[in-house]
């Protein structure tokens, strides 16, 4: 979809960084995060798969998540990190 205004972008980083701080064990692919997230209605804002991914790249380049590619594949993984949960504190209460 590509989200069109900032303050939707930023919606969904916030959401993205809340879901996988309350999920913190985890490590989950894109699709995994994406479906999980229209479930439980995250943001009031309509996302993709896109999106999503545009949202952990600037999560992780805060240092807010972390990728892991599976050793026998391409499949990337996410997981939010201790700087993470920190910041998710801070910004979502």
């Amino acid at each position: 979809m590509n989200l069109s205004s900032q303050m939707d972008r930023e919606l969904l980083r916030k959401g993205t960084l809340r879901f996988l701080a309350e999920r913190f064990r985890l490590a989950l692919d894109v699709g995994q995060i994406v479906r999980l997230m229209e479930v439980r209605h995250y943001v009031d804002v309509d996302f993709d798969s896109q999106d999503v991914e545009q949202a952990l790249v600037v999560l992780e380049g805060e240092e807010f998540v972390k990728s892991i590619t599976e050793q026998f594949g391409a499949t990337v993984y996410y997981q939010i990190t201790g700087k993470g949960i920190v910041a998710n504190e801070r910004i979502n209460g």
